[in-house]
């Protein structure tokens, strides 16, 4: 190929070194170092310090015919550097294949395998150090001593950065010690050892090549259906166009954050000085909250005085203070607070909702219900060992949802301490009320202040959660925009298409989504900020950040929710199980017949027996699905409404797994409506290669039971076994979207409709889709749907298919991303509302194309 691409038979593999876990190169200037490699030579490309410079990868007098494939290990931060790869109208010539979901999905490790996989490695390296200094050292080896030995996973799994692959894949080692020079060198630095520089770069290329050629296989042979591999080239053209209200947006959460942090800042600080003075009168002593700070405090030192002999002063012999003394008669805790800038002419506070002072000048307390009409507000203490939490009177009814610390009774023989309740469950220790976990208790009033004034304070912590958590992700945004590539590029057919108030051209950009087809060990695809973006609230600055989205002129998003598509996979796994029919079990019935609007669907029904709200039903329910111990919904009770006791939260956990799940008997469950369901999914998680039942997808050989086992010991095979429950019903919906993009591919091309994959985000999919294709779009939609659901069914056994699932129960078109087309996407940033987009259901879509794909003009 030209331009030194030719390739590793036929590809183009491309690789540049960077990050955790990925490995690519950048300065921080915006120059850029990528190296890749051909079958006959390797090239280099090195932008221009200081300068917008994106790499061309096609040849445009090239025919379409001519195909590359660039390979990368997260070859997304790649893809996010190429040329092409921002045309509103997607190229053929290049496809992405990611060498890290290659290995995530046949040899990647679980959330819960990796800090043992971590520690059993340090434990190998250490005893294989020992034997070999003892070998050394010609001393007899201890004969009780059994070399080091890993596990069959650990040996055959790793983390998914470069160097670890490389050492799972090719036995090789790669030495990363000099990537240091791209981030923190100088560009004086990278000029001088540019040679050695480039020649680490080519040496990453040449790892991924190895990774490539050995995982590629593996992957072909753990996922032999096409369509797993055609989808997760499909996710690899995630493109998201944006206009210039992306600037003003991010300009705007920027500045209305940093405003209600010197807001909070300033009240802090006037607190502060309210409460010092306090040192002199001591009135702090029976505060709860200020008698917890250091008092302590340093009177004012003077010189040693100089007399003459009549007694008086000396010339300058009077008492002077001593210079350099901090703050003196200050207490201990605001001297600990007052910074003084180098170079600064005088000191401030430096106070902030992380400092623990902030809590206790707050004069925070958490509220306790003592019975259905009345509470009881406990002031917050710190405990250096159990962290933040209240003192409560022993002979209390009711102490709040934390765990009861009652050997800590420090000051009150006759109180308990209780720490505030942590997300994580009762063995966590909560280090700061003001975390995100705790603004719905702010928003509630369980933790409140008596200040009013604070209490606008505890709001604007509530208001900014969103953009103090996200702001550093959505920042760092990498947007091209159309003076680097073209308007033409990045507006189709219609570059001169008037859309902004003044009625100009407004100006066009583009995001390449960082996105890893196959980021976790259940195949699911994994992005930081796209993938874990919230739905827009009133009160939450920048929480619009997906209608920021904006299609361009003579475009539109067109795509649909999967309903209920999880449990839908649960419920026919069970109905194929039990009777070869749909609805067959009390939980299939459900997911089926059930109604939102009676109440007789799976999320109210649980709502009603734990007496929650559906939407905190809804995450109960996909965690018991998941495999969730009834431990586990006790903690999320209890976080749903801390004023459940722990006896009640059990309680109501057991009730709801006698009626769900059931009992146990031997090796299945009975008695409960979704016993089947459970039944079929420990089934399959405990095959000696587990894989998904519609497109034969092997689970990870890290979390298969015959690699789990050791010396034979069957026991060891249950380890992980709810990862594995998990990973059936997840890996299992990565199999429908998959479906879902290659269908939907193959019925743009074949009727020719003007579209493009746009995104995909857990159980929904959004393309891009020229205004004259829109309702053919929708209606292709339906059918893919249909299509998808169909061999579900079909490899299930099940030879029809309900018309209630048959379709999507609604297909949106509209002109930005959003969750539903009639959310306004008000907020603080965004007080003008989103006009709202359109939905057609199967039956709408189909008349408006006339129940054809085909065009009029086919």
């Amino acid at each position: 190929g030209g331009g030194g691409g030719g390739g590793i038979n036929g590809s183009l593999a491309a690789n540049c070194p960077g990050g955790e876990n990925n490995d690519n190169e950048g300065q921080g200037d915006g120059s850029q170092t990528q190296s890749n490699t051909g079958k006959l030579w390797w090239y280099g490309h090195a932008s221009t310090p200081g300068t917008e410079e994106l790499i061309p990868l096609e040849d445009p007098n090239e025919p379409l015919s001519c195909r590359r494939v660039v390979v990368g290990h997260n070859v997304a931060y790649d893809r996010q550097r190429v040329l092409e790869q921002y045309a509103l109208k997607p190229s053929p010539r290049v496809a992405f294949v990611d060498t890290m979901s290659l290995h995530m999905a046949t040899s990647g490790l679980s959330s819960q395998q990796r800090a043992k996989w971590q520690e059993v490695k340090a434990q190998v390296r250490t005893a294989r150090a020992k034997q070999e200094a003892q070998a050394a050292l010609d001393e007899e080896l201890d004969p009780n001593e059994q070399p080091s030995e890993e596990p069959s996973w650990i040996q055959d799994s790793s983390p998914p950065s470069l160097k670890d692959c490389f050492r799972l894949w090719a036995r090789g080692k790669l030495d990363k010690a000099i990537r240091d020079t791209f981030v923190t060198g100088t560009m004086a630095e990278i000029h001088e050892d540019f040679q050695n520089l480039m020649a680490y770069c080519a040496g990453d290329v040449a790892a991924t090549h190895a990774v490539f050629h050995a995982a590629l296989p593996h992957f072909l042979c753990a996922c032999r259906h096409p369509v797993t591999f055609a989808g997760m080239l499909e996710m690899m053209r995630a493109y998201l166009p944006v206009d210039q209200s992306w600037e003003t947006y991010v300009s705007d959460a920027k500045a209305m954050f940093e405003r209600e942090n010197r807001m909070i800042a300033e009240r802090l600080c006037k607190l502060a000085e309210e409460a010092w003075p306090k040192v002199d009168d001591g009135s702090w002593k029976g505060d709860p909250w200020l008698s917890q700070l250091d008092w302590t405090a340093q009177p004012q030192k003077y010189t040693k005085p100089r007399y003459k002999k009549d007694g008086s002063y000396a010339k300058n012999g009077e008492p002077r203070p001593v210079k350099g003394q901090k703050l003196p008669g200050k207490p201990e805790w605001y001297k600990r607070l007052w910074v003084q800038p180098k170079g600064a002419p005088a000191g401030r506070l430096d106070l902030s909702l992380k400092k623990r002072a902030a809590v206790l000048l707050y004069r925070l307390e958490w509220v306790v219900k003592s019975s259905e009409t009345e509470s009881v507000a406990y002031p917050l203490r710190f405990h250096d060992e159990h962290k933040w939490g209240y003192l409560v009177p022993k002979e209390a009814t009711h102490k709040g949802p934390g765990p009861v610390v009652e050997e800590w009774t420090e000051e009150a023989s006759d109180h308990v301490f209780v720490q505030l309740p942590h997300a994580n469950g009762p063995r966590s220790k909560v280090g700061s009320p003001f975390s995100k976990d705790f603004i719905k208790y702010i928003d509630d009033g369980t933790l409140r202040s008596q200040f009013a004034e604070v209490r606008e304070s505890l709001q604007a912590k509530s208001n900014c959660s969103y953009w103090a958590s996200a702001h550093e992700r959505i920042e760092s945004q990498l947007v091209v925009w159309e003076e680097l590539v073209g308007r033409s590029q990045l507006a189709g057919e219609n570059p001169g298409v008037p859309t902004n108030s003044e009625g100009a051209a407004s100006r066009l950009g583009a995001i390449v989504p960082t996105l890893i087809p196959s980021g976790t060990v259940t195949r699911r695809a994994i992005e930081r900020t796209w993938l874990t973006a919230s739905n827009p609230k009133r009160n939450s600055v920048g929480s619009e950040l997906k209608s920021k989205v904006v299609a361009p002129p003579g475009y539109k998003f067109v795509g649909a929710d999967v309903d209920s598509q999880e449990l839908w996979i649960a419920a026919v796994l069970g109905d194929s199980h039990f009777a070869k029919m749909h609805g067959s079990t009390a939980f299939g019935w459900r997911t089926l017949q059930g109604s939102k609007a009676d109440g007789t669907d799976l999320h109210s029904v649980t709502a009603k027996i734990l007496g929650i709200s559906r939407d905190d039903a809804k995450v109960i329910n996909y965690g018991r699905i998941y495999g969730a111990t009834e431990q586990y919904v006790k903690t999320l009770l209890q976080k749903f409404n801390p004023h459940l006791s722990d006896d009640d939260a059990l309680d109501k956990a057991k009730t709801l797994y006698k009626e769900t799940k059931g009992a146990r008997q031997g090796k299945s469950y009975v008695g409960g409506s979704e016993s089947a369901m459970f039944n079929r999914l420990e089934q399959i998680a405990g095959l000696n290669k587990p894989a998904t039942p519609v497109l034969g997808c092997q689970i990870s050989v890290a979390l298969q039971p015959q690699k789990l086992r050791r010396n034979n010991r069957a026991a060891q095979s249950n380890l992980y076994f709810r990862s594995r429950v998990n990973w059936v019903v997840q890996s299992s919906a990565v199999d429908y979207l998959h479906l879902m993009l290659v269908s939907m591919r193959h019925l743009f091309s074949e009727y020719n409709i003007d579209a493009r994959f746009c995104i995909s985000i857990h159980d929904e999919v959004r393309y891009l889709v020229a205004d004259k294709d829109v309702y053919r779009a929708a209606f292709a939609l339906h059918i893919t749907n249909l299509f998808v659901r169909s061999m579900f069914a079909a490899k299930l056994g099940i030879n029809d298919l309900p018309q209630s699932v048959a379709f999507f129960s609604a297909v949106d078109i509209d002109h930005v991303l959003r969750k539903e087309v009639d959310l306004d996407c008000v907020t603080p940033t965004n007080p003008d509302p989103i006009p709202p987009g359109e939905t057609v259901d199967v039956f709408q879509a189909g008349q408006r194309v006339g129940w054809t794909l085909a065009g009029q003009n086919e």
